[in-house]
């Protein structure tokens, strides 16, 4: 039997390779924040998340973004009341 060893990722050009490989460009961030607004009958959250995508190499602002939701809570349990109060 044959003891082999081989020298894998050693060298200047592959280590160059591989830097390059998982050094980002770009870096995503953000923010989530939430408003609740309650009332007897309903339940609503109201989400908004904010992004930023920065360039690591200028620094600079590339985009931004926002997006909103609104999610409704309490619905099925306001009906299942009132059917219930029906029978």
């Amino acid at each position: 039997m044959t003891d082999r060893i081989y020298n894998l990722g050693n060298s200047t050009e592959a280590q160059n390779k591989k830097a390059k490989e998982i050094s980002p460009d770009f870096i995503l961030s953000g923010t989530i924040s939430s408003i609740v607004d309650e009332d007897e009958n309903k339940k609503v959250i109201y989400y908004q998340v904010n992004f930023k995508l920065l360039d690591i190499t200028s620094k600079q602002i590339v985009w931004n973004g926002e997006k909103k939701i609104k999610k409704l809570i309490g619905i099925l349990k306001i009906f299942a009341e009132k059917t219930q109060t029906r029978t």
